[in-house]
C-alpha cells in the first residue's frame, strides 16, 4: 500500500467556472435538460434558475466537493491518504484552501 499522500489541485470545467461565477454574483444560472415526448421525439428545454443564498451555498459546496478541512473556505487542493491495510483498503480525503495548504504543506507531505 502506498503511504504517501496524493495531492491534486481541484480543477473545473469552463461550464462549472461560469456557474460558480454566476452564483457568487447572484445572477441566474442557465440550465438545459432534454425532454422526450410520448411519440419519441426529443428536444432541449433551457430555463434560468436563481439560487437563494442557502441553496447557492449548498450548490457551491457540491461543485467544490466539500469545504477546507481547517478553515471552512472553498478548497483548492484535495489530499488523499491510504489508511487501509493489505486486507482492507480505505482512504482518508482532506480538502484544503490555498492558505491552509501553504501553511501546513510540510505536515501534509510528511505523513
Amino acid at each position: 500500500m502506498n503511504k504517501k499522500p496524493v495531492i491534486k489541485k481541484i480543477e473545473f470545467t469552463s461550464e462549472e467556472l461560469d456557474e460558480i461565477d454566476a452564483i457568487n454574483k447572484g445572477q441566474t444560472v442557465p440550465k438545459t435538460r432534454t425532454v422526450t415526448t410520448k411519440n419519441g421525439s426529443t428536444y432541449d428545454v433551457t430555463y434560468n434558475r436563481r439560487f437563494s443564498y442557502l441553496s447557492g451555498q449548498s450548490r457551491l459546496i457540491e461543485l467544490f466537493r466539500g469545504r477546507c478541512t481547517l478553515c471552512g473556505k472553498y478548497p483548492d487542493y484535495r489530499v488523499s491518504y491510504d489508511v487501509g491495510d493489505k486486507n482492507q483498503g480505505a482512504k482518508l480525503i482532506e480538502r484544503y484552501c490555498q492558505t491552509c495548504f501553504s501553511k501546513s504543506e510540510n505536515r501534509i507531505k510528511r505523513k
